[in-house]
């Protein structure tokens, strides 16, 4: 939300839980999970990052860059209905976590699309990164537009706007390349551990997406009302 004199600190405070909410994807680091401790993953699993980090690049672009063209630091009411909009479809999203959950005694299983992952050729699975950070990312799609709308109505400088929006992209994949840089940097001592994590993450995915898309629900309906 606009705030006349708006400082620096105060836009990335306002920035910092759509970061941490466009940062945890529980499915794609799931996802390099398995290519990682497949035979030859870590080379894969380094293509599909590649992919991963090309579609934030471009949903930053397209986030950032066609609202900072429509806005000029005023507060948008379509911007801010939009924002509102979202925060009704991440609560939906919360519902279908809760009633998707793997049910009492039912051990989790990766998705079909994850299996086949491991057996792509180096291309394919570029391109699957590619979609997992954009098309396929409804959630980040979301949470890109109202960080977006953070900074394209802040009062910061343009040269501000600009630093803090490259930041934000660099960040965004951070916690899905999580897994690659451990194994390149612990090697094969890694994989065991690794594998835990993926069994947790197949359990677990459902309640931590719960509570983020409860937590993003909140965050984005209340900011939509501020601007009225």
């Amino acid at each position: 939300m606009f705030v006349a004199g708006e400082s620096l600190g105060q836009l990335i405070g306002a920035l910092l839980p759509l970061l941490v909410g466009v940062m945890i994807n529980p499915p794609f680091q799931l996802a390099c999970v398995v290519l990682v401790i497949g035979v030859g993953g870590r080379r894969k699993a380094g293509v599909y990052l590649s992919g991963y980090a090309c579609g934030q690049i471009l949903l930053s672009a397209l986030a950032f860059g066609g609202l900072v063209q429509l806005t000029s630091g005023e507060p948008n009411t379509a911007v801010a209905v939009i924002k509102i909009a979202l925060g009704v479809w991440f609560l939906y999203l919360a519902v279908g976590q809760v009633r998707g959950r793997p049910r009492r005694g039912v051990k989790a299983e990766e998705p079909g699309w994850m299996h086949k992952l491991t057996t792509m050729k180096p291309s394919a699975a570029f391109g699957t990164g590619v979609l997992t950070a954009t098309a396929l990312n409804v959630k980040n799609m979301s949470l890109m537009l109202a960080a977006a709308d953070e900074v394209a109505t802040s009062g910061v400088s343009s040269t501000s706007k600009v630093i803090v929006a490259v930041v934000f992209t660099i960040l965004s994949p951070a916690l899905v390349a999580a897994p690659w840089i451990y194994a390149m940097v612990r090697g094969a001592p890694a994989d065991a551990q690794l594998a835990t994590l993926g069994d947790w993450l197949k359990q677990t995915s459902w309640i931590i997406l719960t509570f983020l898309f409860v937590y993003m629900a909140a965050s984005l309906v209340g900011g939509g009302l501020e601007s009225f």
